[in-house]
This record gives structure tokens, sequence and C-alpha cells, in this order.
């Protein structure tokens, strides 16, 4: 059903001795799953474990796969990071994927703005106590030669700067706190 590159096998790899892999948690446990899909079968490892899936068929949210010579049937519904199995050999199960990246926070509270990348502060264009407004300049970074302004992204007052002019910085430094206006 995808609409881009639909010609590539499903999981093809340039290195394909590798196996794709995922985590999920389990309870309190990390699983390592494992899998590479070959001449219409599933090869997956989880916990030492080896496992053949031939899948047979699928309708809706309804599965029946063989599985090691046993054909097995469940249903599968997914919310966010969530996999809700429920088999009827096995009752339901649940598993939480974990993403394979960090999720990236622009700031750990609300108003601070961080810098994103190794800077050099040129310029600071406002002052602690100082009234901006949504779009405001707030000040001036330069990293390869290139200058960034840092603008407010909504209506408040500046409650403290971080850093000063000429200051060399490291990305993901915080560099000043907002105090966003409750008046909207």
């Amino acid at each position: 059903q995808r609409s881009l590159l639909k010609n590539i096998p499903l999981g093809w790899r340039n290195n394909f001795y590798q196996k794709q892999s995922i985590k999920y948690k389990h309870k309190d446990r990390e699983l390592n799953v494992s899998y590479r899909f070959q001449h219409g079968a599933f090869e997956m490892e989880c916990d030492g474990a080896t496992y053949a899936l031939v899948p047979s068929s699928l309708s809706g949210n309804e599965y029946s796969m063989e599985i090691n010579g046993v054909i097995e049937k469940f249903n599968l519904y997914t919310q966010g990071n969530n996999c809700y199995i429920h088999q009827l050999s096995q009752c339901q199960t649940i598993l939480q994927r974990i993403n394979r990246f960090p999720e990236v926070n622009a700031s750990e509270e609300k108003g601070g703005y961080v810098s994103p990348m190794p800077a050099s502060v040129v310029k600071i264009l406002v002052n602690k106590g100082d009234k901006v407004k949504n779009g405001q300049s707030l000040l001036i970074i330069s990293s390869m030669k290139m200058e960034n302004t840092i603008a407010a992204a909504e209506d408040g007052t500046i409650e403290d700067l971080f850093v000063k002019e000429g200051e060399n910085i490291e990305a993901g430094r915080i560099l000043l706190q907002l105090n966003p206006d409750n008046n909207a």
C-alpha cells in the first residue's frame, strides 16, 4: 500500500547479510527483534530464539501466519507506539515500540530557547525584563560563517539571559528564558 518506491522489495538493504531490527518493551523487559524477509517468509530472532514466519492471510486487523510450522491466528491493533496483540492461545499482549532515534525536544522547559548548533553569539537584541512580540528578533548567532536570528515564538517577557555577546556556545545550550504572556 506504499506510494513511494513501490518497486523496491520490502525491507531491502544494501548490506543484505545484516537483518533489520526493532526494539519493543514488554512489561519491564526490553526485547530486541531482528528479522529478514526472503522468498516470501520472515526469518526472525527474539531473545535468542529463531522463528520462521510465513504469512498466510490478512484481513483488516486479523492475521493468519505459519510460525515454525504451526498456523497461528491473531488480531493486531496499534495506537501510537503501542501494539496490542490478541491471540487465542496467548490472550492479549501489549508491546511498546522503542523509537530508533531519541526524540528531539526544542526545549526542556516552556519558554526556553536553545542553540540549534555550535555557534558564536554575535548580538543580543533584548535585555532582561523586555516585553517582546511573537516573531521579534531576540539574538543573532553565527555558525560556519552564517548568521542565524533566533526569534520569539510567542509574546512574553524576557525572564533571563544565559549568554553574552562574543561567547562561543555548544549545540543545545540554553540562550534565554521567555515568560509567555498569559493574556491570550
